[in-house]
């Protein structure tokens, strides 16, 4: 899996991303074993445990954002804002609202 589209979305809503991931299974590379449900959700339950301490430890130490991602739309949007009908607008307003 990857997190391209996650990471896209991201900077289009021009917010800090970092992907935390953990892994259920070897089965693209570890011929040894066949990958089943239980064992899955066993490594699925271990991660979840240790994520949510990782999330807990970092969402209490975060420094102050010194960054371009809130400006990653400088410069996005060059039609007039005159030309963009009240439909768009409405559709677009949660991310350009202060840029149409």
């Amino acid at each position: 899996m990857t997190t391209v589209p996650e990471a896209q979305l991201a900077r289009e809503a021009e917010l800090c991303y970092a992907p935390l991931a953990g892994v259920t299974d070897y089965d693209v590379w570890h011929d040894e074993e066949e990958v089943s449900v239980e064992t899955v959700l066993e490594h699925a339950a271990a991660n979840e445990t240790s994520m949510s301490a990782i999330i807990e430890a970092l969402a209490g130490d975060l420094p102050d954002r010194d960054c371009d991602c809130g400006h990653a739309l400088d410069g996005a949007v060059n039609t007039p804002s005159e030309a963009v009908d009240r439909e768009t607008r409405r559709k677009l307003s949660l991310l350009l609202d202060d840029r149409l």
